[in-house]
């Protein structure tokens, strides 16, 4: 390989300079990483501190031996031939009429910078390539005019000198509006021209543009200081066609996220399962102490017990505050355990269906996560929401027939009472009935046998009472812990309710949504196409646009793009589907897809006019030349009496050269051919042009028009 790269150094001054450098970055874009790393551009805005930022750009990047190296392992020529130091470039693109920035002083500060030879007195291996921006000079004021052309005239007189001259290689290609015939150029097209000329010869090439007039030292170098350029470019500006591209790509974008959809089965979906009410009555019973069945019953707490005294006439009040405890404790605990499951069922809900949602919504279309919604709404409206249990009847009555019963049992006194009485009774109806027939001992015996069996029979009775008193309190607890079960039940029936209903206001929400977010990407979608359809790439005077509207459109639409896959790039881009129904996802949405666009224009020239001219490729090129030739004039209005130095240099790529040398021997047989080569590079134009130098100062038009008098 013997392609020559040089590091490259690109300072640019004023409005137009730096306008060319922004042309220069955008052309630059394509270019590996290896050379990148041996290019800087930089925009002067104050000659203050400049030198120091210059001369670390020097030190650390332009004579990178890492840097350097790489490229001498990739095969690439870096070091000059006559000597062993690196040739480095430098441009300066200069404003002429329109900075406010001394230019002289600016050239004067890159020859004091340190290129690494000690001998100021020999080559340092730098090349000066000046390039002044001249517009019209009647549309500025006699001042700024006068400055432009002392400055011009200072840079000159620096760069003649013979010490000078020795160190730096230097040269300047003065670009003006009115080319040589007369004919106007616009300074934009000049601010490209020039970053495109600066391109041209800063990639790897056999025989770099402008090194042709510094590949030797002219006996009379300092009378060929001063030239200009013609050029004449088949280009295609990758800049604007990447954004127009991009355009196009994002209006599909928008277009697929709109109205995308296809069957998809989303039963395997985790929502389709967390919105269940099977399954959420489940997790409603996780945990909770209910014996369900046609009579729900709350399991026996043993923690909770009912502690009966030998007072039976507490016991209405005891069981009051039993309830109270129960219904605190036990079913309280419960029912906090029912609402909290309920927040968590809600919860892993809206978690899945969000989950689910940004996967189809982002992986699809928004179409897609709209009708994923749609269908998960119709499967949640269908869920059952529990089996109507019927409310549990009212067991305050027990605790009032509680009452009732220990008012109708009597006391101990009672009981003695009745002891008493019944022994009256019946001593009295003895001693007229039976003691008339018993002797006294006899009659002793009875009294203390009826005492007795009185005695026993009443202690009997008092304890077969307390006995049903015992029954009824245990009748008592299982209704409690029946009616329990059926509100704990009803309760949960009623949290399914709330869930469900909880679930499907969520999805709603989700709908207008993701319909919200459809009908800003509509808008987007408007807004880009009304910008592609007034994109247009007007052909200058000098650069001709090798494919106009229809050419670009068909560009695009020949491309073999994935949508699905480009989509679903963008949904990695974005954190949520929320993000469509901002104001910002246009320009997320523009960034992305001219992220995405570069891989299908990085391509090189050669790729375009195939696409552009198929099997008429050779005709295509011939009729461009015949008129490229003609067009390609020199951009610099001057009288010259003498013989100036002049060459014709056809700029292209190996594999163009080797298509058609046919076509460019017969027609450019007096021109250099020049050839860019190189892995991954690829340039975006072909190019004919003409350099001119020996053009003596003081014949520049605007050179002439100064009065006399004046100081130039």
């Amino acid at each position: 390989m013997n392609e020559v790269f040089n590091p490259s150094l690109v300072i640019s001054a004023g409005p137009s300079g730096k306008k060319a450098l922004d042309f220069l970055n955008n052309m630059l874009l394509e270019t590996p990483a290896h050379f990148l790393n041996l290019i800087e551009c930089c925009d002067v805005e104050s000659i203050e501190d400049i030198k120091s930022e210059l001369q670390e750009v020097v030190d650390n990047k332009l004579l990178s031996a890492k840097n350097l190296n790489k490229l001498v392992d990739l095969g690439y020529k870096v070091r000059n031939e006559n000597i062993e130091g690196v040739k480095i470039n430098i441009y300066v693109l200069w404003d002429m009429y329109s900075t406010e920035i001394s230019a002289s002083e600016l050239i004067e500060l890159i020859y004091d910078l340190n290129y690494g030879n000690v001998d100021k007195s020999q080559y340092s291996g730098v090349s000066l390539y000046i390039i002044p921006i001249a517009h019209k000079e009647w549309a500025y004021n006699e001042e700024e005019k006068l400055r432009g052309v002392n400055n011009l005239s200072t840079i000159v007189k620096l760069i003649t000198k013979q010490e000078n001259m020795i160190n730096i290689d230097s040269k300047i290609y003065l670009l003006h509006s009115i080319s040589k015939d007369g004919t106007r150029i616009s300074k934009e097209e000049l601010e490209y021209i020039s970053s495109h000329l600066i391109y041209l010869n800063i990639l790897p090439s056999k025989q770099p543009p402008l090194a042709y007039f510094n590949q030797r030292i002219l006996m009379h170098e300092g009378d060929f200081k001063i030239g200009t350029i013609g050029i004449s470019a088949l280009s295609v500006r990758k800049d604007k066609i990447l954004k127009e591209f991009s355009g196009y790509l994002a209006f599909d974008l928008m277009e697929r996220a709109i109205s995308f959809e296809k069957y998809i089965d989303y039963s395997p979906y985790d929502s389709f399962r967390n919105i269940k009410s099977n399954v959420h009555i489940n997790e409603l019973k996780n945990g909770v102490p209910l014996i369900d069945g046609d009579e729900p019953t709350l399991k026996l707490n043993e923690a909770i017990e009912v502690n009966l005294t030998d007072n039976i006439w507490e016991y209405p009040r005891i069981m009051k505050n039993w309830e109270g405890v129960f219904e605190q404790k036990y079913l309280g605990e419960i029912k906090k355990k029912i609402d909290k499951s309920s927040i968590e069922i809600v919860d892993r809900a809206k978690e899945a269906i969000n989950r689910d949602l940004n996967e189809v919504s982002l992986g699809y279309s928004l179409k897609q996560g709209e009708n994923f919604l749609l269908d998960l709404l119709k499967n949640a409206e269908e869920q059952s929401t529990g089996y109507g249990t019927k409310a549990p009847k009212d067991i305050s009555y027990l605790n009032e027939t509680l009452k009732k019963k220990v008012y109708n049992y009597p006391n101990y006194i009672g009981f003695i009472v009745k002891i008493v009485i019944l022994i009256t009774f019946l001593l009295y109806s003895s001693n007229n009935l039976v003691f008339p027939y018993f002797n006294l001992v006899m009659r002793i015996i009875y009294i203390i046998l009826l005492i007795g069996l009185i005695s026993s029979l009443t202690w009997l009775d008092y304890k077969y009472k307390v006995k049903k008193f015992n029954d009824f309190i245990n009748t008592y607890i299982d209704e409690v812990y029946k009616s329990s079960g059926i509100l704990v039940k009803q309760y949960m029936e009623n949290k399914l309710a709330e869930v469900q209903k909880s679930i499907i206001d969520y999805i709603n929400e989700r709908i207008v949504e993701v319909d919200e977010g459809i009908e800003n990407c509509k808008k987007v979608k408007s807004d880009i196409l009304a910008i592609t359809q007034c994109s247009n790439l007007d052909d200058e005077n000098l650069i001709t646009s090798l494919l106009d509207f229809k050419d670009r459109r068909r560009f695009y639409e020949t491309q073999s793009k994935d949508l699905g896959s480009i989509y679903s790039g963008l949904a990695a881009k974005l954190s949520d589907l929320k993000q469509f129904r901002e104001k910002l996802i246009k320009e997320t949405i523009e960034e992305y897809a001219l992220e995405a666009s570069k891989s299908y224009v990085a391509l090189d020239f050669y790729e375009f006019l195939k696409f552009k001219y198929g099997e008429n490729l050779n005709e295509g090129i011939s009729s461009w030349i015949d008129k490229g030739v003609i067009k390609s004039k020199e951009l610099l209005q001057y009288n010259n009496s003498r013989e100036l130095e002049k060459h014709g240099i056809f700029v292209a790529t190996k594999g163009f050269v080797e298509a058609t040398k046919d076509v460019l021997n017969s027609k450019l047989s007096g021109y250099e051919i020049s050839t860019i080569d190189g892995k991954d590079i690829f340039i975006d134009s072909i190019s004919i042009v003409k350099l001119t130098l020996g053009v003596e100062l003081s014949s520049i038009t605007p050179f002439m028009n100064i009065k006399e008098g004046d100081s130039i």
